[in-house]
């Protein structure tokens, strides 16, 4: 084959990787930017947990991609494996690192189109809640754990409509309880677990 049927071949082949349809992870991950990056280079990552709208924000203070991995990481892992199965990101730079999620601690990682956010939409959602308690002029490393815990249990305590009005706290208990109970009855339900999660276009890198 020439050398250019061969990158043709190749080409047409990732481009249908691009455009197939996949599930939706459970876990959303996100970015909550304070100021421009040009002047600093730290931002409050979020993650929520979209079923039962779980928040976890923490600080990042280098959006370098090694920092912040390992810190998504450590959040994550206390999680059980069944609700850290797959999270998908968006394009930006600090998450080119995301090689590393499978082998550590068993979490796929996939990615969205092109300027399409709105395949994770949950957790653009909750940026703009969050925006309440983080304004654009927030000094992010003036914030301790101490500040970043109550804001999470603000958002977390708050009653949802979406959830029949319990809060998202309520709600991830008794989401992991009924996922436990299942892993138990029946631990070989990947296929069925899939079936949990709505349907999005997303990319998987």
């Amino acid at each position: 084959m020439k050398r250019t049927e061969l990158n043709l071949a190749k080409r047409h082949k990732i481009e249908d990787l691009l455009h197939r349809k996949v599930k939706t992870p459970r876990l959303h991950v996100g970015s909550i930017a304070t100021v421009r990056p040009s002047i600093v280079r730290s931002n409050v990552a979020s993650l929520l947990e979209r079923k039962p709208r779980f928040a976890v924000l923490f600080r990042n203070n280098d959006r370098s991609s090694k920092p912040f991995m390992a810190k998504l990481t450590n959040v994550m892992e206390p999680l059980p494996q069944i609700a850290r199965q797959s999270i998908p990101f968006d394009r930006g730079i600090e998450f080119s690192g995301w090689r590393r999620l499978e082998p550590e601690i068993g979490t796929g990682a996939w990615f969205c189109g092109p300027q399409a956010p709105w395949q994770k939409g949950s957790v653009e959602n909750l940026n703009k809640r969050a925006r309440r308690y983080l304004p654009r002029d927030t000094p992010i490393a003036a914030l301790s754990n101490r500040d970043m815990k109550a804001i999470c249990d603000r958002l977390n305590g708050t009653p949802r409509k979406c959830l029949g009005w319990r809060t998202p706290t309520e709600a991830f208990t008794e989401e992991l309880r009924k996922l436990a109970q299942q892993e138990m009855s029946q631990p070989n339900l990947s296929s069925q677990r899939c079936a949990l999660l709505s349907t999005a276009t997303l990319v998987r890198k």
